[in-house]
């Protein structure tokens, strides 16, 4: 039977538990800036099928704490410390700082290594990079395909002045996916996922982010059919998870948790 494992804002599931004779593989899929109230079974406005699915199938765990920004909650997730220990508590790394995720911190995908894993990430790094020996291939990933900053546009993949998509330079996998989505700067999407909300939600910024929410569980869809199709969903953990709650300025929200908006960077410059 397989293990999956998702978490929101903040949400655990685990479809099932089994004992398996090889290491399970592990995919970790971690959204951006997700509110509580913009999953369907929080809120039933929003269309999110794949991820209902998961937590119908699993356990959730719904009382957990991530930092309130991007920088340190995804350092936290990688390094299983707290941010305060090495730093980077307080602000996201900006894209000129010449600043990353201490080179002494031991990494998940190095541990990962160690226990005979493949390691793979693809999506948002914002850990650091002003050196090459900050980057995810040097720091534990076998491979990397995603940008290194705090946000880009979805479609054009440029942001401060730039361009940043990367290709980085029989094991059980370790598959880290950091989705830019449901992050609202440079918030689009395909027009087919906002008119889904056409006369339900009529806020034009909040039914933008409910078309990404929609888009985001679709590819989440798509990532457990692939596994299924492959035949390794038996033997595979999957977790979803958020490194912070939504931005109400920009059609998120965490009702009836607190609002997050005045801890809102806006990671450029």
């Amino acid at each position: 039977m397989s293990i999956s494992v998702l978490l929101t804002v903040p949400v655990l599931f685990l479809s099932a538990f089994a004992r398996c004779d090889s290491q399970p593989n592990i995919v970790f899929i971690f959204a951006d800036d997700y509110g509580w109230n913009d999953i369907g079974y929080h809120n039933p406005i929003f269309q999110t099928p794949n991820l209902n699915s998961l937590a119908a199938d699993g356990i959730k765990l719904e009382n957990y704490y991530v930092a309130p920004v991007c920088t340190p909650s995804r350092g936290q997730l990688l390094t299983g410390r707290y941010a305060m220990r090495y730093g980077l508590v307080h602000r996201n790394i900006r894209p000129a700082q010449r600043m990353c995720l201490p080179l002494d911190e031991v990494t998940l995908p190095e541990k990962m290594k160690q226990a005979g894993y493949a390691t793979h990430m693809v999506g948002k790094w914002h850990q650091g990079f002003y050196t090459p020996a900050c980057i995810p291939t040097q720091r534990g990933f076998d491979s990397f395909f995603g940008f290194y900053i705090c946000t880009e546009d979805y479609f054009t993949h440029s942001a401060s002045g730039g361009f940043d998509l990367k290709r980085g330079e029989t094991d059980p996998l370790f598959l880290y996916l950091a989705y830019q989505s449901v992050h609202a700067k440079y918030a689009s999407v395909p027009q087919q996922y906002s008119d889904l909300y056409n006369g339900i939600i009529e806020d034009e910024r909040r039914r933008t982010l409910a078309g990404m929410v929609t888009c985001m569980d679709e590819g989440i869809g798509n990532i457990t059919k692939t596994l299924k199709d492959s035949g390794i969903w038996d033997n595979t953990i999957l977790i979803f998870s958020n490194d912070n709650g939504g931005l109400p300025a920009h059609g998120g929200n965490n009702w009836p948790l607190r609002v997050r908006e005045s801890l809102y960077e806006c990671c450029s410059g």
